[in-house]
């Protein structure tokens, strides 16, 4: 993108809160028994008392993970799935919060008010989200095939699920549209969107859409376009056309872009942060595979029902001419939490492993 572009871009995001009223969002709410309305998403919400992640003993255990600790992000939180379960990382030290070993997406919204987590069951996925306001509310589960689980973002200042061009907003459980947008992350107020369309494949900003990020993507070729906007609005993060991630921030001049090892061609999530730069998966580019099995559980050493991939890793990367550094080996789907955020995962997986205990499961 040009400078030109770049300064269209400044001007869009930067615009006044009429030109992204939130009321330009259509919400439609479900029904009673928990089906989406005729234009949202076609999955039944059921309630359940047991989900399905648990933390040993009532307490949270610090563990230690594949880490680079001379790249590793000082006085910042983040979390990410390793092998099927949730971690998170705060001021240096790492913690495992689930035990379920069968999660394959996640979410926490930039309040740290509302967890939503996607696990994979049998033959389906099944949905949940919890409150980490340390109210007694049961989390809210729906369930899907394998074949058509949704993909959650924490943006909007909620978590949406995206699944077949259509968003669904867990806290309030409707649907979310910027129509023309089919696939959009916006900011924590609504008042600024970045998304695709179902038209162009390119990254577009603006109310109705007109002011190109980045160019389009075949979309019947390796990988996926991801892109990722900060909670402020200020911040956007992007795979380029040739394969590179770049940031852009806001008067900030034109994108900073570094190479991706898969060029492009990982389908991972971004999540970046005015202040703090992206995290993203990416492979390492070593000679020596790892292996993974189809729930995602990884390992660098041949296993029975592992197949043999690529390694990949969580990337660090400030932008600028700096070089993305590795945080965790083998980890996927980083995304930044506030520290009262974190502070609310680690008390929610404190309560669950209590609660489980107390009911004497192990």
């Amino acid at each position: 993108m040009n400078l030109r572009g770049t300064l269209a871009l400044a001007a869009v995001l930067a615009a006044s809160p009429a030109r992204y009223s939130a009321k330009k969002a259509q919400q439609h709410p479900m029904d009673v028994k928990g089906q989406a309305a005729p234009d949202g998403p076609s999955e039944s919400a059921l309630l359940r008392n047991d989900p399905p992640d648990l933390v040993s003993g009532g307490r949270a255990r610090n563990v230690t993970v594949g880490t680079s600790p001379r790249g590793r992000p000082k006085n910042l939180c983040y979390s990410f799935l390793l092998s099927g379960d949730l971690y998170l990382t705060c001021n240096g030290k790492t913690t495992r919060l689930t035990h379920s070993a069968h999660l394959v997406d996640f979410a926490v919204d930039a309040s740290g008010s509302l967890l939503a987590m996607i696990s994979q069951v049998g033959p389906h996925h099944e949905l949940a989200s919890y409150s980490l306001g340390g109210t007694s509310r049961k989390p809210r589960v729906s369930r899907a095939p394998n074949e058509a689980y949704a993909v959650l973002h924490s943006t909007c200042g909620t978590i949406l699920a995206f699944y077949e061009g259509r968003a669904t907003d867990i806290e309030m459980n409707q649907s979310l549209a910027f129509a023309p947008y089919i696939d959009f992350r916006c900011s924590s107020d609504r008042e600024s969107v970045v998304g695709m369309t179902k038209s162009s494949y390119a990254l577009l900003t603006g109310f109705p859409p007109h002011v190109l990020v980045s160019g389009g993507r075949n979309p019947n070729g390796p990988g996926a376009f991801d892109f990722s906007l900060s909670a402020s609005g200020q911040t956007v993060a992007y795979d380029s056309l040739k394969g590179s991630l770049c940031l852009l921030r806001v008067m900030g001049g034109p994108p900073s872009c570094t190479r991706r090892w898969a060029m492009g061609g990982w389908t991972d999530r971004i999540s970046v942060s005015d202040t703090d730069g992206v995290l993203f998966t990416d492979e390492t580019g070593q000679e020596q595979p790892c292996y993974y099995d189809t729930l995602g559980h990884a390992s660098r050493h041949p296993k029975h029902g592992y197949s043999a991939d690529a390694c990949s890793a969580i990337y660090w990367w400030k932008g600028g001419k700096g070089k993305p550094k590795i945080l965790h080996n083998l980890a996927i789907l980083p995304q930044w939490v506030t520290p009262p955020a974190a502070a609310a995962l680690a008390a929610w997986a404190a309560r669950r492993g209590h609660h489980r205990r107390n009911r004497g499961g192990k």
